[in-house]
């Protein structure tokens, strides 16, 4: 028996098939975040989860955070935050405050 190699046939509806040029980075987040939950949640099971289950267990509980609203808001409640350095004329940490007082500081020398 041997296989041949065929291109993949269009969707019926029409639409082309997703390519890597089209992935979605935040959905390719959002399912590393899922995928390592479900993972550590599943760590304290070993001794009792054979490969097998452990993985359709691991699949049942990244579904579930991807296809439920109360899953999609818990993996948004724990998504890293992004940093944000300036808002306005503050800048994080005091930095305006700081470049401020050097300023005003007498040199020596």
């Amino acid at each position: 028996m041997s296989v041949v190699a065929r291109p993949k046939q269009p969707p019926e509806n029409g639409a082309k098939p997703m390519t890597e040029a089209d992935a979605d980075p935040e959905a390719d987040a959002r399912l590393k975040l899922a995928i390592g939950l479900a993972e550590e949640a599943l760590d304290s099971y070993d001794h009792v989860l054979t490969p097998e289950m452990r993985e359709v267990f691991r699949a049942a509980l990244v579904a579930d955070m991807l296809d439920t609203a109360e899953g999609q808001e818990m993996l948004r409640s724990i998504e890293a935050q992004p940093t944000v350095e300036r808002s306005g004329s503050k800048t994080k940490g005091g930095a305006a405050e700081r470049d401020a007082a050097k300023k005003s500081e007498p040199k020596v020398g």
